[in-house]
């Protein structure tokens, strides 16, 4: 296995740690209901990702501490804090199109038996990135349902 791929699952790993702590941080400092059940939704997808990525690292022998950098969380809650709805999903989904290409160009590093995995994830960013960009265009009534349909256990939402 290359050292390119083995350095793009922890990529993957890290981001999906840091994305879930960071979405902790934001449901805790939800502004509504409505923005507490979004956040809910997407840290369950975060955390059954970071699940689903274990056994890939474990089969190339890799740690599974997490150890993430998690020093950009305070700007993205303050970024959130300091915002509308619509500009912090607005500025979402600009961040989540970068990282949806990096994960895509790490997925094109896997060897076949690992593609269900690593699609899934790159389903994971898209369904997120679909998500951010509807909330941000004002279309909200199915803005969660691409990132629901790939939820093993997805949360009972007041909306």
């Amino acid at each position: 296995m290359t050292d390119e791929y083995l350095t793009g699952l922890q990529t993957l790993y890290d981001g999906e740690v840091m994305g879930e702590r960071l979405l902790l941080a934001l449901h805790a400092e939800a502004r509504s209901p409505r923005e507490a059940d979004h956040f809910a939704a997407i840290l369950q997808l975060e955390t059954e990702t970071k699940a689903r990525l274990r056994p890939l690292l474990l089969k190339y022998g890799m740690n599974l501490a997490e150890t993430a950098d998690l020093g950009g969380i305070p700007a993205r809650l303050a970024n959130y804090a300091s915002n509308s709805w619509r500009d912090y999903t607005t500025a979402t989904a600009r961040r989540l199109t970068g990282v949806l290409r990096g994960y895509e160009a790490i997925a094109s590093l896997a060897p076949p038996e690992d593609q269900a995995i690593l699609q899934a994830v790159v389903r994971h960013e898209a369904a997120l990135l679909d998500w951010a960009r509807a909330e941000a265009a004002g279309e909200t009534d199915q803005s969660l349902a691409a990132i629901v349909a790939l939820l093993c256990f997805p949360p009972t939402l007041s909306a």
